[in-house]
């Protein structure tokens, strides 16, 4: 609760200064944080699954085809990973701890001097890496559909 006159000063400092963020985290930033806690635990997913493929020994003849999605789908997670990297600097942001405890993700940050954490829960982490991996096969089939068609 604030006192009238604090109430009137802080009016008066947000019509004086709009371009001043506040120091927390607003909804897209936290969506920034979280890609970047859960990319690369989805590239390692990924390229896992693609070890195992290549190890692979059997006569499969989509193999070439799996192989070669993968990889490709591995270069857009890396590029979305930098993409994140840069926004949450640009941002002003700093994700420096990331741990697992029971199998929950707890990411630790910096925004504009404001220290914070997320935790994100074992089964929300499996959906969105779930999530993720269908939007970015169905951009690579758009694409492959699309310059079949040309």
């Amino acid at each position: 609760m604030l006192l009238p006159e604090h109430r009137e000063a802080l009016i008066q400092r947000r019509k004086e200064h709009p371009e001043q963020r506040s120091q927390m985290a607003v909804l897209e930033e936290l969506v920034l944080i979280k890609n970047y806690a859960i990319l690369p635990i989805m590239l390692t997913v990924v390229e896992t699954s693609l070890r195992k493929t290549q190890t692979q020994v059997t006569d499969n003849a989509l193999k070439k085809l799996y192989l070669v999605a993968a990889n490709i789908l591995i270069d857009r997670i890396v590029r979305d990973i930098s993409e994140t990297k840069k926004l949450l600097r640009e941002q002003g942001i700093k994700v420096y701890e990331d741990e697992k405890i029971d199998g929950n993700l707890r990411v630790k940050f910096i925004c504009r001097g404001y220290e914070d954490d997320i935790a994100i829960v074992r089964d929300v982490v499996k959906s969105e890496i779930s999530i993720k991996i269908q939007r970015y096969i169905e951009e690579i089939a758009q694409q492959l559909s699309a310059r079949g068609k040309s």
